[in-house]
């Protein structure tokens, strides 16, 4: 257990190597494009456009302020899907593959990398929704807005542990992101990003037991100016040092075996 958490707090505080690594991706993913992950970007806005017009008309609800809310939990969403899907191929796509197999390099630092460049889309993704809050003019930005820079450590935080996890279960099963991919669309519709989940009924439920709903909260609530819900920070928290802890465990135990799963 010390020599597994000794390598981990190596490629911690290796950060300058990891975010280097997380941007040349990114530049190698949109190598020869003129505007890059913008494009994902402009997509993302386009899509969020067309879809809160669509839900505010069908669902008779207010433009101005349902719009900031929408744009602040899908952006969140995002994220969090990218951390889940992209995830489960950590050590087994092609740049992990090759420096596992031929370089005697710490593990964690996939993770790590991986990680970092799902952080940096989704600070592409943020524009949408500064430009959606200053166009609906609804967003109180008070001083809570200061509580998403906590928020986005600890979502950077939980996202290298679950990161590490579903890499290490997807490396060695096979279907296993093929199937984590098909639950997203069930997640999707299940966690408050088209729809609020205010009230005691059952929309308040399932927003509760969802521990989605609470990650995405900590980012979105500051987003909009709003007080995070300490609910959801500490159901946050919580899942943070179970995953940390699964991590861990999992690496101690299977973490010399990797190499003979890719």
């Amino acid at each position: 257990m010390r020599e597994t958490l000794i390598l981990f707090k190596e490629a911690l505080f290796s950060w300058r190597v990891w975010c280097l690594q997380g941007w040349l991706d990114l530049h190698a993913r949109y190598r020869r494009t003129t505007f890059g992950p913008w494009w994902v970007t402009l997509g993302t806005g386009l899509a969020l456009g067309g879809m809160g017009t669509a839900w505010s008309v069908i669902f008779g609800m207010n433009l101005r302020e349902f719009f900031p809310y929408m744009v602040g939990g899908y952006i969140t969403w995002m994220m969090w899907a990218e951390f889940l899907t992209v995830g489960c191929g950590t050590f087994k796509n092609s740049p992990a593959n090759m420096v596992i197999k031929n370089i005697p390099m710490n593990a964690f630092f996939h993770p790590f990398r991986q990680t970092m460049l799902t952080m940096i889309s989704f600070a592409h993704n943020i524009v949408v929704f500064i430009i959606t809050a200053l166009i609906a003019q609804s967003t109180d930005f008070s001083l809570w807005i200061l509580m998403v820079v906590p928020a986005l450590i600890l979502t950077f935080f939980i996202g290298v542990c679950v990161t590490t996890i579903f890499g290490m279960v997807g490396a060695r099963f096979a279907d296993f992101e093929l199937a984590v991919t098909s639950l997203m669309v069930f997640f999707f519709l299940v966690t408050p990003i088209m729809w609020h989940a205010d009230g005691e009924g059952a929309r308040g439920w399932i927003a509760l037991l969802n521990p989605m709903a609470h990650l995405i909260e900590i980012v979105r609530a500051p987003l909009l100016g709003l007080p995070p819900s300490p609910i959801s920070w500490g159901v946050s928290i919580g899942l943070t040092l179970l995953s940390f802890m699964l991590m861990i465990w999992l690496y101690k135990t299977r973490g010399h075996r990797i190499i003979f799963w890719i």
